[in-house]
């Protein structure tokens, strides 16, 4: 299974990436993506701005430019340095259900949130509450109120067959759920 990480989510939408700066003079905003692609930028349309006071705002998408591991955005609408720094430390969000499916073996990271952990056997383990994001593979952090487990996101361990009914299904390596009990 791969995991596509474009941010985690946030209710109906998910987190993107956070305004970093303004960029120049004709209103562009520079964006630290929350996920692990700038270049996923390309699939977005409409971002969705929620401001640290609690203010909001929606902008098409004119064009974007990835810089290093930030992108650059210019957004309709926004044309002059001081318009755009209104977004300065702004949320950038996408609605959840415009994303393009994610491809065949993939999921969004976002998709796993919440998702009810079984194992092979038919054992509830608990629900998915985030993801650990290491440079040798992802970890699911699964908790059921009580104890927490750390499964590999690996092909042997993760069965992802019943990603439609809202289950995970697991083969967590020998003795790996009993060091949390």
């Amino acid at each position: 299974m791969e995991i596509r990480d474009i941010g985690p989510g946030h209710g109906p939408q998910v987190m993107v990436g956070t305004v970093v700066k303004v960029q120049g003079v004709r209103g562009e905003v520079k964006i630290s993506p929350a996920g692990e692609n700038p270049d996923d930028f390309k699939l977005f349309r409409r971002l969705y701005f929620s401001g640290t006071a609690g203010n909001s705002w929606s902008f098409e998408i004119e064009s974007f430019r990835v810089q290093g591991k930030a992108v650059v955005v210019k957004l309709a609408g926004l044309d002059t340095r001081d318009e755009a720094e209104n977004l300065r430390g702004a949320e950038v969000l996408v609605d959840k259900e415009l994303l393009p499916e994610p491809g065949a073996g993939s999921v969004y990271r976002h998709d796993l949130e919440g998702l009810t952990v079984l194992t092979a056997e038919g054992r509830m383990i608990g629900r998915v509450s985030s993801l650990l994001l290491t440079r040798a593979h992802h970890i699911l952090v699964i908790e059921d109120g009580e104890h927490q487990y750390l499964v590999p996101v690996r092909k042997q361990f993760v069965i992802t067959d019943k990603l439609k009914q809202g289950i995970l299904v697991v083969t967590p390596p020998p003795g790996l759920l009993e060091m949390n009990e």
